[in-house]
């Protein structure tokens, strides 16, 4: 799954910039009445699609399960990027509908769904021996502004999602900083995930605002792996008591503009610890402040091989506790006054990906790797003060159609380390020298993705992991996982 400097939306298409000047006013025409026939048929599937998951497990968005492949085109043997035209989307296991779906399509509305499970059984390591499921579902509206009311460069989304199993970090005793399985995460629980509207402001210009996740823009990253560590955007898992990812989406606006090969970016997201609550809501009262994400990115043909580069930032307006110190810049652990607190938390990170062997086309969000090894990086690191986890770095390596006669197969290798704030450990054996002190978290995993049929993908894994918690001292971890995803 590739990715770009420009995140592309649930269904995997590019929000392209519109060539014409908008429009503000809608049309009105005589499609109106069938677009509204067409609204509420969507509604009624909808509402069918969500029945039939009832009594399946476990969630993430459709951009985070399985991508929805287009369909496949002859590849040349050299490098040169194919581009394909389809007029219609590559729908998932359920198909067409009858037709329903092309027919909402051609008015602009786009349902989809994903279904999803982690299966995870640690062999050595941990308190006990367990294997434990998380699973989940995800449904998702799009809808294209300019088909159904005539308003050029606008697309909104709404998704739902549902999480639930338990973690085999918690039942086997492994005490990780960060989870075999990546989806559990946020509560086990209905969540509205997403709803927001996006709008093209120019030919290089377009905002986005409503509830959305931080990750979904800012340090986007595929997601092919089960550990968490090598699962989509990392802030989230490195400070996560006030960076959002999906599926609690904040509150937000997003400004993004995109010179050529050259993306840039700022957004407000609100801080509210009350979305954490497991609820269908719109709005929670008990805002704190607001975090501030910028990122800038480069989209890249090194040669004749693309990939990207970003760099960002962000900022917390909120307070927190110092993980050591008290007002009076004493340990607190020995004097015992409360933290200090601090205003502004903070982070930089750096992100790349490049294709160094085989072949890609273009695909609607960019360049997709058809064929070859592809070479994955990033590094973020958060301020010292507040952020017990404060820095990981992690590597992994993706080859994509390693067997002929599997195009759509393939195989990931990960690393990583994330290292425990030397702060927040002095102040742990401040308050008991009998304690070890702990230090860095190394998290490897090796993973073969099957493609059963389309759109249904297995995906075995061993997982091992070094100094679980960061401590020299605990016994080594293995796990052995498998990982289905389903696009419905």
């Amino acid at each position: 799954m590739p990715i770009d400097t420009a995140r592309p939306d649930a269904h995997g298409r590019a929000f392209a910039a519109s060539p014409t000047p908008l429009r503000i006013l809608p049309r009105i025409g005589p499609g109106r009445a069938r677009r509204a026939n067409l609204v509420l048929r969507a509604g009624l599937s909808l509402a069918a699609v969500a029945s039939g998951l009832g009594g399946q497990a476990h969630a993430q968005t459709s951009r985070d399960a399985i991508a929805i492949r287009q369909p496949a085109s002859d590849q040349a043997d050299s490098p040169v990027a194919q581009d394909p035209q389809v007029s219609t989307p590559d729908f998932g296991l359920t198909g067409h509908w009858g037709g329903l779906r092309d027919d909402l399509h051609a008015a602009g509305i786009d349902i989809s769904g994903s279904v999803w499970s982690e299966i995870a059984g640690n062999v050595s390591g941990g308190t006990r021996k367990d294997v434990t499921q998380v699973s989940g579902w995800a449904i998702n509206l799009d809808g294209d502004t300019e088909k159904l009311f005539g308003l050029e460069g606008g697309h909104f989304q709404v998704s739902f999602t549902k999480r639930q199993g338990p973690d085999i970090n918690q039942r086997a005793g492994l005490e990780m900083l960060l989870s075999p399985q990546e989806q559990y995460s946020r509560g086990q629980t209905y969540r509205l995930s997403e709803l927001w509207y996006q709008q093209q402001l120019g030919p290089i210009t377009d905002i986005k605002l409503g509830r959305m996740g931080m990750g979904d823009d800012f340090g986007a990253l595929p997601c092919e792996f089960q550990n968490v560590n090598f699962c989509a955007n990392q802030i989230g898992p490195l400070v996560g008591n006030y960076w959002y990812n999906n599926p609690l989406d904040p509150l937000a606006v997003r400004l993004r503009v995109k010179p050529g090969k050259f993306t840039f970016m700022a957004g407000v997201f609100q801080s509210n610890p009350n979305d954490e609550k497991e609820d269908v809501a719109l709005y929670h009262k008990g805002a704190n402040g607001v975090t501030v994400p910028i990122e800038a990115g480069w989209a890249s043909l090194v040669g004749g091989l693309p990939g990207s580069y970003r760099v960002g930032a962000w900022y917390n307006t909120a307070r927190a506790d110092d993980l050591l110190d008290d007002a009076n810049g004493q340990p607190f652990a020995i004097s015992g006054l409360d933290p200090d607190r601090k205003r502004g938390r903070y982070g930089a990170y750096l992100l790349a990906r490049q294709q160094v062997t085989g072949t890609y086309k273009e695909g609607p969000p960019g360049p997709e790797t058809t064929r070859g090894l592809t070479v994955f990086f990033n590094a973020m690191q958060a301020d010292r003060r507040t952020s017990r986890t404060d820095s990981q770095i992690a590597a992994w390596l993706v080859y994509t159609a390693p067997f002929a006669g599997r195009p759509h197969d393939s195989i990931g290798l990960a690393v990583s380390r994330e290292n425990v704030n030397s702060r927040a450990a002095l102040s742990e054996t401040l308050a008991d020298p009998a304690s070890t002190a702990p230090r860095a978290e190394y998290a490897s995993e090796l993973h073969y993705a099957f493609e059963v049929v389309p759109h249904f993908v297995l995906s075995p894994n061993v997982q091992y992991i070094v100094h679980p918690g960061g401590y020299p001292d605990r016994h080594d971890i293995v796990v052995l996982g498998l990982k289905t995803m389903l696009a419905l």
